[in-house]
């Protein structure tokens, strides 16, 4: 079952990305296509974009990457993002975000949140390390959008 992706303008140059239910190696293009189209389809480059990830119920390695993707793409386009996860919520800033800082701050939400969703439903698996070991350039990757 496809993940809830919700994509809405909030400005003529703000996004909000919402995603919901299990981020996979089956789902996890899917969530990327929504994301860029998105974001190719605001009037003028992105100047904030807000990716909510609160509703997030499992992710696997590529669902990660997937995410981090997301992320990483809108702010090497000159966006700030807003990354969202429960009570949590980070600033990437713009241009200063590279992968490695979107990397890292995606997972150590991720895990603090889906350590939750464990406890409550243990037959949903939990993002015990959310280390990408390899990075395959996803299609939002190093981008110029200018």
């Amino acid at each position: 079952m496809l993940p809830m992706v919700k994509a809405r303008r909030v400005s003529r140059t703000a996004v909000a990305i919402s995603v919901s239910g299990s981020v996979d190696r089956s789902t996890a293009g899917y969530v990327t296509r929504v994301a860029e189209y998105m974001l190719d389809h605001v009037d003028s480059r992105p100047e904030r974009v807000e990716l909510d990830l609160t509703e997030v119920t499992g992710v696997d390695e590529v669902g990660f990457t997937s995410l981090v993707d997301v992320a990483a793409g809108a702010s090497a386009a000159g966006a700030a993002v807003v990354v969202r996860c429960g009570a949590e919520r980070a600033m990437l800033e713009r241009h200063r975000c590279g992968r490695g800082v979107a990397s890292e701050q995606i997972g150590r939400m991720l895990r603090l949140h889906l350590k939750f969703v464990v406890r409550r439903r243990r037959s949903r698996p939990a993002v015990a390390e959310a280390r990408v070991v390899r990075w395959c350039p996803g299609p939002l990757a190093g981008r110029n959008r200018g």
